[in-house]
C-alpha cells in the first residue's frame, strides 16, 4: 500500500519583500501510464483525436507573491508551416478549442494543470509542438528553453487491418490459479460502510458461469490498530488484540530522576472484556520493563514502584519530558461511521507490558463483520499478517500518528506465536476446513519503512515465526497442512532484486550471498525453546536442511505500472527464483496481490478515463497477462500465479477509480436524500469475468505491433469449444481518444470439430454501456443523487451480451476464418464451440435429437431419429411429426412440375382445380417432393390453382 495525499490550493496575493521568485516549470515527467505533460515529450503515434495535459508549477516556498499568475497563461500549436493560438490570456479559449484549469498545492509544488479539447482531429502522420507561457504574480517568466514539447500523430487508419494463423493444435500449458483471481480493497471493514454487497452481487451473478471469478479477496490492513484516517477517512481497522495491562496514561509528571505515569482505562477496553478499575498491581511490578508510548513515539522504561490509590507507576526518569508526549487531543475522538461495529480513538499516550509481556485479550465483531460477508458470498479471503497490533509490538506505535499496524517486529516470539495461533485458529473454528483454501500471506511492502522499520533478517524472523504458527493452528485442528497455500513478502517491486531476501532464506539449497543481511536459518529451527512445537512442514526443513529452508508456496510482488513494466516486474522474480533454486521452486507461483497500471488516478481527466468507462484496464490487463503466458510457453515452471486488483470501493457516481463497478446514488422518491445504491459494471469487471470462462490449458496468441499498438490475446481448449481473447492495447492513450481501429482476421486451422458455433462479445470505448454513461449528467460523487429515470438507460445497458446472434460455421479441413474488428484499448472474447442447443453433451450434427435431450441417443426403432424426438420410436418409416408445406413452387412445362420443401418420413398428396373452382385430389401418397401435371395448359383467360399437404405415419390426419 502506499499512501498519498492532496491539499487545496490557497492562493493570495499580498506581495512582501524577498528575494526573487522561482521561475515556472513545465512538468515533463513522461511517466509509463500517467506522462504529463500528455502526449508525452516526442510521443509517435499519437492519436489524431487526442486531448492534451500540461501542468505548470511553482516551488511552493515561491507562495504568496510567486504563485502563478492565473490570467497570464497563453498557449500555441504549431506545425511544420502553421500556427494557432490555442489559449489566451486570461484564460481565454480561442475558437476550435475548450478546457478546464485544475489548481493544486501538492505540498511541494503549487500549480495549475490544464485540460485542453479541440474541436476537430489533428492531421494524421503530423507533427505538432505546443509552446506554454506563464509567469508569477511578481513578474518572473516561465523560461522560454523549457516551456515547449513536441509529439507525432498516428497516420490514418483507413483500411487497416490485422491478423493471425492460429494453429489450434499446438500445445498448450496448464496456468495454476487465475491471473485476475480478486480484489485487494484498501481499507478493513467497508463492504457495508462503501455500498459493496451490490457489486458482490454482481460478482455472484457473473460466477454463474465463471465460478472461478474474482474468489478472492483482501481486505487490508487485517492487523491495524485505532482510527486510522487513512485511505477512505473512516474507523474499519479490525483493532483485534489489546493486552489486559495496558492502561491510558492521562499525565505525567517528573518526580527526582523519576517520571511519574497517571494512569487511566482504555477507551475501547470494554471491548475486549477488561475489568474497569482493575488494581495496577495485578498487572505491573517493581523491575516490569514497560514501553511508554504516545501517537508518534514510544521509549523503554523500568518501572520503579506502583501506587494502587493513586492509579499512578514510577518509572526510571524518560529522555522525553513531560511537555514533550502528546497524550490526549480533541481531535482523537471521531464518530465512527454506525455501519462498523465498534468506535475507536486515534492513539492516546499509553504504557504497555515490555517485559514480562501482557496478556492477550481478543474483539472479533469487525473481523466478523468483515470476512463474514465474503465467505456468505462464496469468496476466499486473502489473509495477510503484516506488522504488529500495538500492544504485541516492541515499538508499540503505528505505520503513522493516526494508527495501522506497528511497521515492527513482535516483542516477544512466544507471545506472538500464541496470538497468530489464536487468531487463525479462530478462522478455521468459525469458517471451517474452507479455510484450508484460503491464501496465507505474510508482510506488506517491507522495503518501505511506513510499513517496516526492522532489518531484513528481522522481517526474515518475523516470517518464519508467523508461517510456523499459520500451520500449527491448521495441525492442532487435525487439518493437512500439505496444500496450505503460504508466502508472502508482498514487495512494492520499487526495488528489483528486493525479493531475493525471501527467495534465499526460504530455499534449503541455495546460500545467502548476504547473510548479514538475510541468512538462510530458519529462526524456529534454530531456536530450542520451538523443539516439539514446529510446524511438520516447518520441522522438515530443519531436521533434513540442517536448519536451513522454510515454507513458499508463492511470492507477491506489487506491481502498478504499465502492462510491459508490471510483466518484466514478475518476469524477473521468477527468473531469479528459478536460477537460485531451480528444483526448489519448479513449482512456486509468482504473483501480484496488489495491481493497477497506477495508485491512483491523476489530475489529468484522462486518468478518469481509464478507470472509468475506457477500455484501457481491459486491454492492460489483456497485455500484462499475455506477457507472462508467453513466458509460460517458452518454459512451463512459469505458468502460475495470481494478481488481485487494487480497488476503491468509493467509486460513487462512476467518478472514476480503480473498481470492479462504479456506484450510483438513486434518489427513488425526490426528496433529496439518498435511497439505495445500484452497481453499474466496468469494463474491467467484464474482461476479467469473459476471462474466468476459460479453462487453464491456455496458449498465447503471439504479439503483433501497428502504429504503436499491440494486437495479442491467448486461446483456451475446452473438451468442446475452442475460446480465443484477443486485444488491442495503446500504452500511452489513457484517454482512449482514439476512434479508427483495424478489421481483424483470426485464420483458425486445425480446429477439432466438423460444425461450430461462434458468440462473440466486445469490450471497447463503445461497448458495452459508454454511450448510455455519457448521457449521464456528471454529479458530485459524495453529494449527487440520481433519479431512477436517469439512470435506467445505463442499467439497462451495464450488462455484456453478444455482439451478434450466435453464427454456424461449417469447418472445412479444419480451417475456419473469423472477423473482426479492434481499436485501440479494446477486447473481443469469441467463444467457438461444438453446437449443443440441448446440452445433452452430444453435439451437431451427431445428436440424433438436436433439440430434446437425448444423452444416452437411445433409438429403438434404428431410423435417423433418437427415440426422445422420434413421433413414432416404434415404427423406422415414421420419425418426424408434419409441419406446414413450404416452398411451394410452380413450373410451366408441358409436363407442368409443382415442388415444395422435403419433409423426413412424409407422404404429399396434390389438391387442385379451375379458379373460382372447388379442389379435388389430383396425386396422393407421393414419396417425392414435386408432381408433374400432364393435363394441357388452360385456355387463355382462364387459370388453375394447386394445394399440397403432407401426412405419415406420426400425423395421419388428411
Amino acid at each position: 500500500m502506499r499512501a498519498r495525499g492532496w491539499a487545496p490550493l490557497l492562493l493570495t496575493f499580498a506581495f512582501p519583500a524577498g528575494a526573487a521568485s522561482t521561475a515556472p516549470a513545465l512538468v515533463s515527467d513522461c511517466a509509463p501510464v500517467h506522462p504529463s505533460p500528455r502526449p508525452c515529450s516526442a510521443a509517435a503515434n499519437v492519436p489524431t483525436p487526442t486531448t492534451l495535459w500540461f501542468e505548470v508549477v511553482v516551488p511552493v516556498s515561491n507562495l504568496p507573491a510567486g504563485a502563478l499568475d492565473p490570467n497570464a497563461m497563453t498557449v500555441t500549436l504549431s506545425w511544420s508551416g502553421g500556427s494557432e493560438e490555442v489559449l489566451g490570456a486570461g484564460r481565454a479559449w480561442r475558437p476550435g478549442y475548450s478546457g478546464t484549469f485544475h489548481d493544486f498545492n501538492d505540498g511541494t509544488s503549487s500549480g495549475t494543470g490544464v485540460h485542453v479539447t479541440r474541436a476537430t482531429p489533428l492531421a494524421p502522420s503530423w507533427s505538432y509542438t505546443v509552446t506554454v507561457f506563464t509567469r508569477t504574480l511578481d513578474g518572473v517568466a516561465i523560461n522560454p528553453a523549457a516551456s515547449s514539447w513536441s509529439f507525432t500523430t498516428r497516420r490514418a487508419l483507413d483500411g487497416a487491418s490485422v491478423g493471425w494463423t492460429i494453429d489450434t493444435a499446438l500445445p498448450t500449458v496448464h496456468w495454476t490459479g487465475r491471473w485476475f483471481a480478486g480484489e485487494v480493497k484498501v481499507n478493513f471493514d467497508s463492504s457495508v460502510t462503501y455500498d459493496q454487497e451490490p457489486v458482490y452481487a454482481l460478482i455472484d451473478q457473473a460466477r454463474a458461469e465463471a465460478p472461478e471469478f474474482f474468489e478472492q479477496q483482501r481486505d487490508f490492513p487485517l492487523l491495524g490498530d485505532y482510527w486510522q484516517a487513512g485511505l477512505g477517512a473512516f474507523d474499519g481497522n479490525a483493532n483485534v488484540v489489546r493486552e489486559r495491562e495496558t492502561r491510558r496514561i492521562v499525565a505525567m509528571s517528573v518526580q527526582g530522576a523519576s517520571t511519574v505515569l497517571h494512569l487511566a482505562d482504555l477507551v475501547e477496553g470494554p471491548y475486549y472484556g477488561i475489568e474497569p478499575d482493575r488494581p495496577l498491581s495485578l498487572d505491573y511490578a517493581k523491575g516490569d520493563r514497560v514501553l511508554v508510548c504516545d501517537r508518534f513515539k514510544s521509549e523503554l522504561a523500568t518501572v520503579q514502584a506502583v501506587n494502587d490509590g493513586n492509579g499512578t507507576l514510577k518509572v526510571a526518569g524518560l529522555v522525553g519530558p513531560p511537555a514533550s508526549w502528546v497524550l490526549d487531543y480533541p481531535q482523537a475522538y471521531r464518530d465512527d461511521n454506525p455501519t462498523t461495529p465498534g468506535n475507536f480513538t486515534l492513539p492516546l499516550g499509553a504504557v504497555r507490558k515490555f517485559a514480562p509481556v501482557g496478556t492477550p485479550v481478543y474483539w472479533w465483531d469487525r473481523v466478523h463483520d468483515e470476512l463474514d460477508r465474503h465467505v456468505a458470498h462464496g469468496r476466499k479471503p486473502l489473509v495477510t499478517f503484516h506488522g504488529t497490533p500495538y500492544d504485541l509490538c516492541r515499538i508499540a506505535t503505528g505505520e503513522n500518528e493516526y494508527g495501522g499496524a506497528c511497521p515492527d517486529r513482535p516483542k516477544d516470539y512466544d507471545q506472538w506465536d500464541l496470538f497468530v495461533r489464536t487468531f487463525v485458529g479462530h478462522l478455521i473454528d468459525r469458517y471451517g476446513t474452507q479455510t484450508a483454501t484460503w491464501t496465507w500471506s505474510v508482510g506488506n511492502e517491507p522495503d518501505l519503512p511506513i510499513f517496516w522499520v526492522g532489518t531484513d533478517n528481522e522481517f526474515l524472523e518475523y516470517y518464519d515465526y508467523t508461517t510456523n504458527a499459520i500451520l500449527r493452528a491448521f495441525e492442532e485442528r487435525a487439518i493437512d497442512t500439505a496444500s496450505i497455500r503460504i508466502g508472502g513478502l508482498e514487495a512494492t517491486g520499487l526495488f528489483p532484486g528486493y525479493e531475493g531476501q525471501i527467495l534465499y532464506h526460504c530455499s534449503p539449497v541455495a546460500d545467502s550471498p548476504n547473510p548479514g543481511a538475510y541468512t538462510d536459518v530458519n529462526f524456529v529451527c534454530a531456536n530450542p525453546a520451538f523443539a516439539g512445537r514446529r510446524a511438520a512442514r516447518v520441522e522438515r526443513f530443519c531436521t533434513d536442511h540442517a536448519n536451513e529452508g522454510c515454507p513458499l508456496d508463492f511470492l507477491s510482488v506489487h506491481t502498478y505500472d504499465d502492462a510491459a513494466g508490471a510483466a518484466e516486474t514478475i518476469r524477473l522474480a521468477r527468473n531469479r527464483a528459478l536460477a537460485l533454486d531451480p528444483a526448489g521452486y519448479a513449482d512456486l507461483l509468482v504473483s501480484s496481490h496488489e495491481t493497477t497500471p497506477d495508485w491512483v488516478p491523476r489530475r489529468d481527466p484522462a486518468s478518469r478515463v481509464m478507470y472509468r468507462w475506457g477500455a484501457y484496464l481491459p486491454a492492460w490487463g489483456g497485455d500484462y497477462f499475455r506477457r507472462l503466458l508467453d513466458e509460460a510457453v517458452a518454459d512451463p515452471r512459469k505458468a502460475g500465479g495470481e494478481s488481485v486488483l487494487t480497488a476503491w470501493p468509493f467509486n460513487y457516481n462512476f467518478e472514476g477509480l480503480t473498481s470492479l463497478a462504479g456506484l450510483m446514488r438513486i434518489d427513488e422518491d425526490g426528496n433529496g436524500t439518498q435511497d439505495r445504491v445500484e452497481a453499474v459494471r466496468t469494463p474491467f469487471f467484464h474482461f476479467a469475468a469473459l476471462a474466468a470462462r476459460m479453462s487453464h490449458d491456455l496458449r498465447s496468441i503471439p504479439a503483433v505491433q501497428d502504429a504503436g499498438v499491440v494486437f495479442a490475446g491467448w486461446r483456451s481448449v475446452e473438451p468442446a469449444a475452442d475460446r480465443l481473447l484477443v486485444y488491442a492495447h495503446d500504452p500511452k492513450d489513457t484517454g482512449c481518444a482514439e476512434t479508427g481501429g483495424w478489421d481483424a482476421t483470426l485464420r483458425l486451422r486445425n480446429l477439432r470439430f466438423p460444425v461450430v458455433e461462434v458468440l462473440e462479445y466486445r469490450i471497447d470505448r463503445n461497448h458495452p454501456a459508454k454511450l448510455a454513461l455519457d448521457a449521464l449528467p456528471l454529479k458530485d460523487p459524495s453529494t449527487g443523487l440520481y433519479s431512477p429515470a436517469e439512470v435506467a438507460p445505463l442499467l439497462a445497458a451495464h450488462a455484456i451480451a453478444p455482439t451478434f446472434p450466435p453464427a454456424r460455421h461449417t469447418v472445412t479441413d479444419g480451417a475456419l476464418d473469423l472477423a473482426t474488428r479492434l481499436i485501440p484499448q479494446s477486447a473481443v472474447y469469441l467463444d467457438v464451440r461444438r453446437p449443443d442447443p440441448d446440452g445433452d453433451g452430444v453435439f451437431d450434427p451427431d445428436d440424433n435429437c438436436a433439440l430434446l435431450a437425448n444423452p444416452g441417443q437411445t433409438n429403438a426403432d434404428g431410423d435417423p431419429a433418437g427415440d426422445a424426438c422420434d413421433c413414432a420410436p416404434a415404427d423406422p418409416d415414421a420419425w418426424v411429426v408434419a409441419v406446414e408445406v413450404s416452398g411451394v413452387a410452380v413450373a410451366k412445362g408441358p409436363p407442368t412440375r409443382v415442388s415444395w420443401s422435403a419433409q423426413a418420413s412424409a407422404a404429399y398428396d396434390v389438391l387442385g382445380g379451375d379458379l373460382g373452382g372447388a379442389a379435388t385430389v389430383l396425386a396422393s401418397e407421393l414419396a417425392t417432393p414435386y408432381w408433374d401435371d400432364a393435363r394441357p395448359d388452360p385456355a387463355p383467360g382462364e387459370g388453375v390453382y394447386y394445394l399440397v399437404r403432407v401426412a405419415h405415419a406420426c400425423d395421419l390426419s388428411r
